[in-house]
């Protein structure tokens, strides 16, 4: 037998013992749609990696770009180099913000689907995790064929930014998003 120590013995006996807090991520995907999904954009850098998008990997380090902020010598940022291989960045956009942060043109991500159409119960997007960038809104649209489906404006308040809603809505498909 082993000794135990009144306090736990005390726990053990309990019905709820020691509160623990857990972050758990259940993600239940359809993977016709993965296999299915084309991911266009309205402009990219070369080092950008579109498809990407749909994939979980990390990005560990950002290439500075002459705007503002985006040039700290803090070891986050890295120079980018003359030719690839190019780091890991995920999807960037072409466009250079203005001084405020604001771009000239929103930039926009499709996933289009020709095998569709899919009914999705939530979407979820992580912006740049390295630099703590987001947007302040963003628009979700989802179509059948020509007709929009859903189309939403949305407030981002940080890098996870997730909607817990059915898209296009319940019993409803979308062949685009």
């Amino acid at each position: 037998m082993f000794e135990m120590s009144s306090e736990y013995k005390s726990q053990i006996r309990k019905a709820v013992r020691n509160y623990s807090y857990v972050r758990i991520r259940f993600q239940l995907t359809d993977p016709d749609a993965d296999a299915d999904a084309e991911v266009l954009n309205s402009g990219q850098t070369a080092w950008s990696e579109n498809p990407n998008v749909l994939d979980t990997k990390r990005v560990s380090s950002r290439y500075a770009t002459l705007e503002q902020n985006r040039w700290i010598l803090n070891g986050i940022m890295r120079q980018l180099p003359e030719d690839e291989p190019y780091e890991y960045q995920g999807f960037v956009g072409s466009q250079v913000s203005d001084r405020d942060g604001n771009l000239a043109e929103p930039t926009a991500i499709t996933v289009k689907f020709d095998n569709g159409p899919y009914s999705f119960r939530g979407l979820t997007l992580q912006f740049d995790t390295v630099c703590t960038d987001y947007p302040a809104e963003i628009q979700i649209q989802a179509s059948l064929g020509e007709s929009i489906v859903y189309d939403r404006i949305f407030l981002v308040d940080s890098v996870d930014f997730a909607v817990s809603e059915p898209i296009p809505g319940n019993e409803a498909f979308a062949d685009k998003l």
